[in-house]
């Protein structure tokens, strides 16, 4: 008797015993599928882990872990857009999550847009203070400054006069969103005439959106070129996409000046690509009396890189007055084509090349060739 009950005792006890201790939480089909997909990530196998967490997606298109796996492994492989496209997913849904803002502010940082990088930066400081990521790159993020030293060559090629040549060196630094500046010279050899001519031109920005820019040419004694030649203009952006500007220039030469007032509008549908256009207005007091002449022109900027600067623009413009010619004071109407490119190689070494092409309505016609190269530091 007794035996049986200690053995129905022993029984009871261990039951109890066995319901109550606290067992290890049980791992789920999903979770094991994120541990494999993060063991694959860490030994570089990005795309055996894209397809794990494009798996688990599929049944479970919300899934934390799923998304913000998913959007690193595009991040790590290149696939900087795509990676974009997929934070921002993972961030309608989790607004809050500090890893998806610092994850989307790396991928806008690899495509080369720095001002939306720092705006979720920001966002990412603000619920994390101390978030050791941001902190990382942070000297990233600081303005680039950099010194340019550069020198060239254009060639104009007439169809009514001698071939042009001129040469031209300058000096630029820029502080990039906040000011720049530098010094321009260059020697002019046109209709028979070598003359000098110097500048200054510099920019600021009161605001990250705002530019303000003023230069100042002068070459007293000039015939070919401006004896003096002033101008402004201010570019103001709205939101992401639209940049209206307006310039305003003074040109005196010998026997004639001119005031240009320009209003232009640029778009900017990619962070590579602006289009855009202006219109100049210029008053023009020359011998034959004062006159009000329209040009216009369109233009497209393509720069994927900033170690990469392609334009070009078309336009038509009205002028009445050509420096250093016998007789300066005749109208005439052209259509004007300028296209150029400039590459930075090597992190350093400066390369420009500039074409424009001038037929005008009197059968008179000029081509422009420009060679420069420079070192940036």
């Amino acid at each position: 008797m007794r035996t049986w009950r200690v053995v129905l005792f022993f029984n009871i006890a261990l039951l109890v015993f066995v319901t109550m201790w606290p067992r290890p939480a049980q791992t789920g089909p999903i979770d094991k599928q994120i541990g494999t997909a993060q063991q694959k990530e860490t030994s570089g196998d990005y795309e055996a882990a894209q397809k794990i967490y494009e798996s688990i997606l599929a049944k479970n298109p919300q899934h934390h872990d799923g998304l913000l796996g998913l959007a690193r492994v595009q991040y790590w492989q290149g696939n900087y857009r795509a990676s974009v496209a997929t934070y921002e997913k993972f961030l309608k849904i989790y607004p809050e999550d500090a890893g998806g803002l610092v994850g989307l502010g790396k991928a806008y940082l690899a495509l080369g847009d720095d001002k939306k990088a720092k705006a979720y930066f920001e966002k990412a400081q603000k619920l994390e203070p101390k978030n050791e990521e941001v902190e990382a790159i942070q000297p990233e993020l600081e303005p680039k400054a950099f010194i340019e030293i550069e020198g060239g060559l254009e060639i104009q090629d007439f169809n009514y006069a001698s071939d042009a040549q001129s040469e031209y060196q300058n000096i630029l630094y820029q502080k990039e969103r906040r000011y720049g500046g530098g010094i321009y010279s260059g020697y002019v050899n046109q209709f028979s005439r070598q003359e000098f001519n110097t500048g200054l031109f510099g920019n600021f920005y009161p605001t990250p959106g705002t530019r303000l820019e003023a230069e100042i040419y002068f070459s007293p004694a000039a015939r070919t070129v401006a004896q003096i030649a002033p101008a402004a203009a201010i570019r103001q952006d709205i939101g992401k996409y639209v940049t209206p500007g307006l310039d305003y220039g003074y040109q005196k030469f010998k026997g004639a000046h001119f005031q240009n007032v320009t209003p232009s509008l640029q778009l900017h549908p990619f962070s590579f690509l602006a289009i855009g256009g202006d219109t100049e207005l210029q008053f023009a007091s020359v011998p034959s009396g004062d006159k009000t002449l329209y040009s216009y022109s369109g233009n497209l900027t393509l720069a994927p890189t900033e170690w990469f600067n392609l334009w070009g623009s078309y336009g038509k413009i009205s002028r009445t007055f050509e420096a250093g010619r016998t007789v300066p004071d005749f109208e005439y109407t052209a259509n004007v084509l300028n296209t150029g490119i400039k590459v930075i190689a090597m992190h350093s070494l400066l390369i420009r090349f500039h074409f424009g092409w001038e037929d005008r309505n009197n059968g008179e016609s000029v081509y422009r060739y420009l060679f420069g190269l420079g070192y940036r530091m």
